[in-house]
């Protein structure tokens, strides 16, 4: 095989792969009010959201910063609160501060 047929695969692999990386979705941050996330998390708490609801909210980045790290540690409650025999998401001390949110976020954005 000649260099340059070898060279001409190696910049034509190279042009490919960055044209599928180029078309793989990008993922931007969602834009949720204080109150959108205090409902997410309320039908969390109730067992009112849909079976994916959860993950979703955990998994998303939020635009908003203040937001964004109340999402992270709502994603990581499971492992600082593990629920124990009971089951569930978290124990109660986890589920304290998902209410603690709920409150929180409801009167910042009266």
């Amino acid at each position: 095989m000649s260099v340059w047929i070898i060279i001409g695969l190696v910049v034509a692999s190279a042009v490919t792969l960055l044209l599928l990386i180029a078309a793989l979705p990008q993922r931007k941050p969602h834009h949720l009010t204080k109150e959108e996330v205090a409902k997410e998390i309320e039908s969390f708490l109730r067992g009112t959201g849909g079976a994916f609801d959860w993950d979703e909210f955990c998994t998303f980045t939020l635009a908003d910063p203040e937001l964004d790290e109340i999402r992270a540690r709502c994603a990581e409650l499971d492992q600082e609160f593990p629920p124990g025999l009971s089951g569930g998401y978290c124990n109660e001390a986890g589920l304290k501060v998902l209410r603690g949110y709920v409150d929180q976020l409801r009167v910042a954005g009266a």
